[in-house]
C-alpha cells in the first residue's frame, strides 16, 4: 500500500461533504480516515488508538468523533 500526502486548500468538513464516501471517517478535528485500510483499533482509557496500514503510529480518535466513529 502505498501512503501519499497532498495539500489541498480547504477544511476537513467541507471535503467530507464534497466527497460524500461511505468508508472515510472523522476521528479527529485533524484527521480523516479510509476504514478500508484500518488494522486495528483499541479501546483504551483516554479513547480509542487507531493503527492505519501503512502509517507507523496511532491516531488518537478525539472525544468529539468517538460516537460517529463507534457507528461506523
Amino acid at each position: 500500500i502505498e501512503v501519499r500526502k497532498e495539500l489541498i486548500r480547504t477544511t476537513l468538513k467541507k471535503l467530507e461533504q464534497e466527497l460524500n464516501i461511505a468508508t472515510l471517517v472523522r476521528i479527529h478535528r485533524s484527521f480523516m480516515i479510509n476504514t478500508q485500510n484500518l488494522q486495528s483499533a483499541a479501546k483504551t482509557s483516554r479513547g480509542y488508538q487507531v493503527k492505519m496500514e501503512g502509517v507507523g503510529e496511532p491516531l488518537a480518535v478525539s472525544a468529539t468523533y468517538q460516537t460517529l466513529f463507534e457507528e461506523k
